[in-house]
């Protein structure tokens, strides 16, 4: 009984070092967020003192029951998936090095997922293309709740959505679902 409960007073203790690990994550996130607004126009910086980028590159800070990993990304240059215009979502899946065929299927495909009408775009995809699958469904014909959402969608794949280890997935870093 006594080891017992001298295991689940170390797992308490433990469990309370990390949510405090954690909350010291955020709030010096939020630390860095402000010196970044008050130090943007330094003309130098002394070393140790730099400001954090928010192009998600993790940052490791040591304390002295652990450590903690930071990243930080800039949302503001998120575009919402649901009010894309066709050009930037094109542009974008064009940049990403995929094949030009692929993008016109997966840019008429994501179109016609979420108009509200069933007559589909020239390489586009609507109800008579995901009923003649293995496992058929139909097109939603409204707007995206959900990125993962978007691997219904016909050419999305997981890794053009989220990347693969050595490259970034086309529309991680360029979307948002806003409600």
């Amino acid at each position: 009984m006594a080891r017992t409960e001298g295991y689940a007073a170390l797992s308490f203790r433990q469990t309370i070092e990390k949510k405090f690990l954690a909350e010291a994550g955020i709030e010096r996130g939020i630390a860095e967020l402000f010196y970044r607004n008050t130090n943007k126009d330094a003309a130098s910086v002394t070393p140790g003192s730099e400001v954090w980028r928010t192009d998600g590159r993790p940052y490791k800070i040591v304390a002295d029951n652990g450590y903690y990993i930071i990243s930080i990304r800039d949302e503001a240059g998120k575009v919402d998936i649901n009010t894309i215009p066709e050009l930037i979502l094109r542009n974008l899946l064009v940049n990403s090095d995929l094949d030009l065929n692929d993008v016109d299927g997966i840019v008429d495909s994501i179109m016609d997922w979420k108009d509200q009408d069933n007559l589909h775009r020239l390489h586009g995809a609507e109800d008579d293309y995901y009923m003649s699958l293995p496992n058929p469904y139909k097109t939603k014909n409204a707007a995206f709740e959900t990125l993962d959402e978007l691997l219904m969608v016909k050419g999305m794949t997981p890794e053009i959505l989220y990347g693969t280890k050595g490259k970034e997935g086309s529309l991680t870093f360029s979307q948002s679902i806003q409600r």
